[in-house]
């Protein structure tokens, strides 16, 4: 019979521990309102590899939200305070009178403990929702491309 060991002296571990429900910096650029994220996946110090993962905790303040965007794998996004949105685009179509609209495929809210699964590729937003105070998710997807919108 054949085994495959591994000597535990041979392991080299290297935990470590961060802050992962701070609030994080001020973002600018890719969000309309004030939104605050504690890039999680970034605060480790070996943050020089290039992780498989990219973790984020997230907060919308009052209605905030991104702008829409996609992203080349799927985005897993999981609420952990209040109450959030996020819609995913079907087309842009012009009106008659020359302006454009939005017509949205799917449109979900959800909150404390729920999460929602965004298809990697489909044009999104997702944030909070206007009267309804602060929204926190954190965002969990591959490390690949986002494209803004």
């Amino acid at each position: 019979m054949f085994y495959n060991a591994l000597r535990v002296d041979q392991i080299i571990i290297s935990l470590e521990k961060i802050q992962f429900f701070a609030e994080g910096q001020i973002e600018k650029g890719y969000y309309i309102g004030k939104v605050t994220m504690n890039k999680v996946s970034d605060m480790f110090s070996s943050k020089d590899q290039k992780r498989e993962l990219k973790v984020y905790n997230v907060t919308f303040h009052d209605g905030a939200r991104t702008r829409l965007h996609y992203h080349e794998s799927d985005q897993m996004l999981i609420a952990m305070e209040g109450e959030g949105m996020v819609e995913i685009l079907e087309k842009v179509e012009q009106t008659k009178d020359g302006k454009y609209e939005l017509v949205i495929a799917e449109s979900a809210h959800f909150s404390n403990g729920e999460a929602v699964l965004i298809p990697a590729g489909r044009i999104h937003w997702h944030g909070g929702i206007k009267g309804k105070g602060k929204f926190s998710h954190i965002a969990i997807l591959r490390n690949v491309n986002t494209m803004w919108l």
